[in-house]
């Protein structure tokens, strides 16, 4: 059997019109990304690209798009330096010290939500992100990582300020709630009118 870049792109024509059995509607683009990629690594793996010609191989410019990739590589907006510095004019002792809390260990919205002072090495000077199976939460990659801060100091001066919870004790990615401060203990402190 002949492989050429008709055939291949007859494949994946047919892929586009496909009918899943289980939804009765045609495929996303994204399963007709990996159908196609595992079509095409299997043709790799038996060196059958081998004995195909340059010009009846299907050209990348050709392929489906891999949408759950394009997802991955969204830009997000960030705060300028100006912009950064203007808040921190502005915000009072607890605002300021969540903005450096941020901003100084990098934390994510999960890891942030979930932070608790059994975190934090006084000593070291550090903050761990650690697996918190109570709350359903793990580090990125997996990895449980010390960050070193400079703002202990800071932590010291407004405890209770540098986290988010919801009325329910949960991390606010867990329970959809007001954000509140993290008491000393790692529990909402009790419940306040918003502001």
């Amino acid at each position: 059997m002949r492989f050429a870049a008709m055939t291949m792109l007859d494949y994946l024509s047919r892929l586009r019109n496909c009918v899943s059995p289980k939804t009765g509607r045609v495929f996303g683009e994204s399963t007709v990304f990996n159908y196609f990629l595992k079509t095409m690594v299997f043709l790799n793996d038996r060196c059958i690209a081998k004995y195909v010609a340059k010009e009846d191989w299907v050209l990348k410019k050709d392929w489906p798009i891999n949408v759950d990739k394009r997802n991955k590589n969204k830009k997000y907006a960030t705060y300028l330096e100006e912009e950064v510095a203007a808040m921190l004019q502005v915000a009072d002792g607890s605002e300021e010290a969540l903005i450096r809390f941020l901003l100084e260990t990098g934390f994510r919205i999960g890891e942030n939500a979930v932070a608790e002072w059994l975190d934090v090495d006084w000593e070291d000077k550090t903050i761990s992100v650690r697996f918190k199976p109570k709350f359903g939460s793990r580090p990125k990659d997996y990895e449980e990582r010390s960050i070193v801060v400079n703002l202990i100091a800071t932590l010291t001066q407004t405890p209770g300020v540098w986290g988010y919870s919801s009325h329910f004790g949960l991390p606010r990615t867990q329970a959809k709630g007001s954000p509140r401060a993290i008491s000393a203990k790692g529990t909402p402190p009790a419940r306040r009118s918003p502001r």
